[in-house]
C-alpha cells in the first residue's frame, strides 16, 4: 500500500475510486452524504489526482438523492393553528412513561400522564405496567370526574 501524507494513496482505476465512494455515500452509517461531506470524509483516508473533480461528477448520478434536497420539496404551505377547546377536558392527550428502575416499593409501576389541551395541566398517575385498557379507562374517568369536581359519593 502507498501512502501520500498519512492517506492511502488509490491508483488511477475507476471501479476501485468507485467502490471506494459507494461505501462513503451508499453505506448505512454514512447516510447520503453531500458533496462537502464526502469530500471531507474522503480526504481524511484516501487520496487520488482529481478527487473533487470525481466526487462532483458521481453525486449526480443518483437521482434519490436529489430528489430528497430541501430545494427538490414543494413548500410545505401556511401553518394551520390548532383549534382551541372550548371546556376543559374536551381534548385530552395522554402518555406513558415507563421502564422505570425497579425498587424495593417500585415493582413494575409506570407513570399515565395526562395532559388537558384548554388549562395545560398535567396528572401523573402511577398505574401497573400490567394494567389492561379497562382498568386505564376506568382511572382515567376516576381522574376526570375529581378534575370536574365531583366527588364519589
Amino acid at each position: 500500500m502507498l501512502y501520500y501524507r498519512k492517506r492511502m494513496y488509490v491508483p488511477n482505476k475507476n471501479s476501485i475510486k468507485n467502490l471506494i465512494l459507494d461505501e462513503f455515500h451508499k453505506s448505512h452509517y454514512a447516510g447520503h452524504p453531500g458533496y462537502q461531506k464526502m469530500i471531507t470524509a474522503l480526504r481524511k483516508e484516501y487520496y487520488w489526482l482529481g478527487m473533487t473533480r470525481h466526487v462532483v461528477e458521481y453525486l449526480p448520478r443518483y437521482l434519490e438523492c436529489q430528489q430528497i434536497k430541501a430545494e427538490h420539496q414543494h413548500p410545505a404551505g401556511l401553518l394551520q393553528p390548532l383549534p382551541i377547546p372550548k371546556w376543559k377536558w374536551e381534548t385530552i392527550s395522554m402518555d406513558f412513561i415507563t421502564d422505570l428502575h425497579k425498587t424495593r416499593k417500585n415493582n413494575g409501576h409506570s407513570i399515565m400522564v395526562v395532559v388537558d389541551k384548554l388549562s395545560k395541566s398535567a396528572h401523573f398517575i402511577l398505574v401497573q405496567s400490567t394494567y389492561r385498557a379497562v382498568q386505564i379507562a376506568h382511572i382515567l374517568c376516576r381522574t376526570y370526574l375529581s378534575c370536574m369536581g365531583y366527588q364519589k359519593q
